[in-house]
């Protein structure tokens, strides 16, 4: 799914809002023992190997690549710099969404079904990380996201499935 428009910040206890990541999205996959980046040919070794650790046999993420710059802040330019030189240290993966576990189809399943799931395949890794929410308070996120000088929020409803393409 992809955002589809914007609007001012609100307050809904079925919404959930996330920090928005410069980074590459793309899906994660683990199929018994490969794990791989689905578009990505150059995704470090470290990181494939943090995705191999999921808890379970079969899975699809939906996520996004990330590389700090300086200042500890995700970086477009610096991610791309770093997946073309092979520094895989600086590249970190942020999953939000759980499409696929094992042999089960999730797509169907409500967002916050899908995230409670997901939380409990990420293990504690310094590759590979669950990408949290704040559940009904987007100005709360939003003002901790502006000091810390990220680019935004996304909302999502939480009992939405899971859609292609961009969604209101």
């Amino acid at each position: 799914m992809q955002c589809g428009a914007t609007r001012s910040v609100f307050t809904d206890p079925n919404w959930l809002f996330e920090m928005e990541f410069a980074g590459l999205r793309c899906f994660a996959e683990k199929a018994g023992p490969r794990a791989f980046f689905r578009g990505v040919d150059s995704a470090p070794t470290a990181l494939r190997e943090a995705l191999a650790l999921l808890r379970c046999e079969q899975a699809v993420l939906d996520g996004v690549l990330v590389a700090l710059d300086d200042q500890a802040r995700p970086d477009r330019e610096v991610l791309a710099r770093a997946l073309l030189a092979g520094d895989g240290a600086r590249i970190t993966y942020y999953a939000f969404d759980l499409l696929q576990w094992e042999d089960y189809d999730l797509r169907g399943l409500s967002l916050f079904d899908r995230k409670a799931a997901l939380r409990t395949l990420v293990p504690e890794s310094a590759r590979l990380f669950y990408a949290d929410h704040i559940a009904g308070s987007g100005p709360a996120l939003l003002a901790a996201i502006a000091e810390a000088g990220f680019p935004g929020a996304i909302g999502k409803r939480g009992a939405s499935t899971y859609q292609n393409g961009a969604s209101p």
